[in-house]
Parts: structure tokens; C-alpha cells; sequence
């Protein structure tokens, strides 16, 4: 239930200071998808595809750069979510032993370089090397952690291509 109020003085600035956000300031170009742990991927896998609408994009896998089984998950409306699961030594453990869930929310990113350099400046720390994933098709990822965002990845975007007609 929503209540609605007069918007105060305190709200337009808010709203205002969103065009200075570290994601703008960052080149962020949408959510590329959520991250949740698991201990028992295929369980997990079997209950989001159960969701209304959902479809299996890809995987399940092995993702061996980052020592996590993997699978990505559209939800009827959209959003993507990436099932991790634990592997041997795998980074994810010690979250997914403590019940999983939400783990970090991937951003892309146009420029994942100059991305790297403004949020580093911004106060977030990196977490590992930025690194080709075969996961994401070969695309660059990277992880930083920051006080007020806790762990988040940024991706490069799919490269733009322009179709022209060479008839003309």
C-alpha cells in the first residue's frame, strides 16, 4: 500500500542528486543481472524455474575462473539472476554455508576501464582482477567492494554493432 505526501524541499534534492550517483558518474548502463549462493545449485536452479514465465538462458556450468557452478535465469519480467553454486575452495562458500541468497548485483558498463578508474577514485575497493569469463562469453568482469554497496561486479556491455547497406 502507497501513501502519497506533498514531496518536500529534502526529496527534490534527493532526486536531484541521482544525476550525481556513483553509477551515472561510473557509465552504468543497466543491471546486468543479481547473484545469489547457493549449496545446492540444481535445487535452486529447479525452484527459480518454477517461477511463472521463467526460461533457463544458460548453464548450468562450471564456471572455472571463478570456481562456482553457474546458472543464469530470466524471471518473467525480465530480470536476469545468476544461480552460483559452491565448488571445492570456491569463493562463494562461506556465504552460501550461511544460508546463500543475494550476493552482489552485476552493473555493465561501456567502458569497463575508465569504469574501474572513476569508482576507484570514489572509494570502492577492488576485490580481484579485472578478467575474461567464459561465463559471460569472453566479456571482461570485476568486483569491487564499497562501504555503502558492499560487493557489486561491473561487466563490459555486449559491443554495439551498426548495420550498414552497402548498396548505397
Amino acid at each position: 500500500r502507497f501513501i502519497l505526501k506533498k514531496v518536500s524541499s529534502k526529496d527534490k534534492n534527493i532526486k536531484t542528486n541521482m544525476l550525481d550517483s556513483i553509477w551515472k558518474k561510473c557509465g552504468v548502463l543497466d543491471l546486468d543481472h543479481v547473484a545469489v549462493t547457493t549449496t545446492d545449485l540444481h535445487s535452486t536452479l529447479k525452484d527459480y524455474l518454477g517461477l511463472p514465465n521463467a526460461k533457463l538462458l544458460r548453464g548450468p556450468g562450471r564456471n572455472l575462473k571463478q570456481n562456482v557452478e553457474y546458472a543464469f535465469v530470466q524471471l518473467g519480467y525480465g530480470m536476469v539472476v545468476e544461480i552460483l553454486g559452491v565448488l571445492p575452495d570456491s569463493p562463494i562458500d562461506k556465504h552460501a554455508s550461511r544460508g546463500g541468497g543475494v550476493y552482489h548485483l552485476c552493473f555493465s558498463v561501456a567502458d569497463l576501464d575508465k569504469a574501474m578508474a572513476t569508482v576507484l577514485k570514489l572509494g570502492a575497493s577492488q576485490v580481484v582482477e579485472a578478467r575474461e569469463d567464459d561465463a559471460f562469453d569472453g566479456r571482461r568482469v570485476v568486483f569491487f567492494m564499497h562501504e555503502q554497496h558492499g560487493l557489486f561486479e561491473f561487466i563490459e556491455a555486449y559491443p554495439s554493432f551498426v548495420i550498414t547497406n552497402k548498396n548505397k
